[in-house]
């Protein structure tokens, strides 16, 4: 049990480090943006949805494959 709750914090704590590093970035890229003016604040707003969007469409598509391989096994 205790080894299942220390590989557990490990993935955990790796999560966490992934997910402070995305926001950094993506606030240290906003900030350089907004500074650069309007226009690229624009474009800078539109690469950003449009990576969004393909990140989660690819969460759900690795979900979805995730649940077909369990269902499959």
């Amino acid at each position: 049990m205790i080894a299942t709750l220390t590989g557990n914090y490990s993935v955990g704590g790796l999560l966490i480090g992934r997910t402070i590093a995305v926001l950094l970035t993506m606030t240290l890229s906003t900030s350089l943006a907004a500074r650069e003016g309007p226009v690229p604040m624009a474009g800078h707003q539109l690469c950003l949805q449009v990576w969004l969007t393909i990140s989660l469409l690819n969460d759900a598509l690795a979900l979805a494959g995730q649940v077909c391989t369990f269902y499959v096994t």
